[in-house]
């Protein structure tokens, strides 16, 4: 189902790590508005007069649309997610994180949970098993290291 949902009806999923908007995804919005919906699921503990909806993918754009002032974004209500499929979910949005750092920690929080091998996850999100495999090799880099790759003061693939 589609519909337009108010942006103070709709909570984040505890598993998203997005900690940083991308500022190309603000321009977009800024410029033509809008461009995906988010997919939610309803939440079990809201009253039928007045759901409230857990995002599963498209954090970015609810919080996006709160900077600009909109009242609500459009969305794909899927009541039919299990928690660990919304998991799953959740950490596929951050896999598309631009900060590499994020986006190994989501692949690798992937990999950890046995939900998906290295090649299966590659195929999903369209991408090679080495290039996945590049983005995990960032986790072994020091603290101090990672911190720079997160920041855009070093490019991930001089931090290899």
């Amino acid at each position: 189902m589609f519909k337009d949902i108010d942006l103070d009806l709709l909570v984040r999923h505890p598993q998203n790590r997005l900690k940083a908007l991308r500022p190309h995804d603000l321009l977009t919005v800024q410029r033509v508005g809008l461009t995906e919906p988010v997919v939610v699921r309803p939440l079990p503990s809201s009253f039928p007069n007045s759901p409230r909806y857990e995002i599963l993918r498209g954090e970015r754009w609810w919080r996006i649309a709160g900077l600009f002032g909109f009242g609500s974004v459009p969305a794909v209500i899927r009541a039919e997610i299990s928690d660990e499929e919304a998991r799953t979910i959740a950490q596929l949005d951050d896999a598309d994180a631009e900060d590499p750092i994020t986006e190994a920690e989501a692949l690798q929080s992937l990999l950890d949970n046995g939900r998906m091998s290295i090649t299966r996850l590659a195929q999903n999100l369209g991408r090679t098993r080495s290039s996945l495999s590049h983005l995990l090799r960032l986790l072994k880099l020091a603290p101090r290291v990672q911190a720079l790759v997160r920041d855009g003061k070093v490019p991930a693939g001089v931090a290899r």
